[in-house]
């Protein structure tokens, strides 16, 4: 009888209470990176965005996928290879009124001409 009412005792409680709410599950999900350096890129024209709605103006084409960057300087709007510097986006680029043609946006730390 004695040992059950230690365990009930306020103290004992609170303890208990205090060190469940000192744990806390720890999140060991790796995130995946957001910025790449050196990376080589080219600076590809698909069209004007004002001229009817269905070109997207001018993407970053790194490996196979197409990025709309939303700082390319005006004197690399041109068709090119560089290396870029760039951080990855959590927004995205829709040109069209189409689910397909929606591209994750990058923003470009440094570009050169190779």
């Amino acid at each position: 009888m004695r040992y059950f009412k230690t365990l009930l005792s306020p103290i004992f409680l609170s303890l208990l209470i205090i060190s469940a709410a000192g744990c806390k599950k720890e999140n060991n999900k790796v995130k995946p990176p957001t910025k790449f350096t050196g990376i080589d890129a080219s600076v590809l024209y698909s069209g004007s965005k004002a001229a009817d709605g269905y070109e997207c103006g001018w993407f970053v084409k790194i490996g196979l996928t197409l990025y709309h960057a939303d700082n390319l300087p005006a004197e690399y709007e041109k068709n090119l290879d560089v290396k870029i510097n760039y951080e990855l986006l959590n927004s995205k680029f829709q040109c069209v009124n189409t689910p397909r043609a929606i591209f994750q946006v990058i923003h470009i730390d440094s570009i050169s001409s190779k």
